[in-house]
């Protein structure tokens, strides 16, 4: 189960975060690309839930803040 939260954590970072004006997008498709490009406020509380997750139990230098 670690490693596919890790996995998880590390695509939606590199397929759904925009780089330019921060956020992530809302939707993709089963190719990753782009559905929707509005930018919910869920989204970031749950990768912010992540993100403290792995940090705590990971030691991985990727996750630590």
């Amino acid at each position: 189960m670690t490693d596919a939260a890790r996995n998880l954590f590390r695509q939606s970072i590199e397929l759904g975060w925009e780089h330019k004006r921060g956020g992530f997008f809302y939707t993709l498709d089963r190719d990753n690309k782009l559905i929707m490009r509005e930018k919910l406020w869920w989204p970031i509380s749950e990768a912010i839930g992540a993100a403290s997750f792995l940090s705590a139990y990971d030691r991985e230098d990727y996750f630590q803040i």
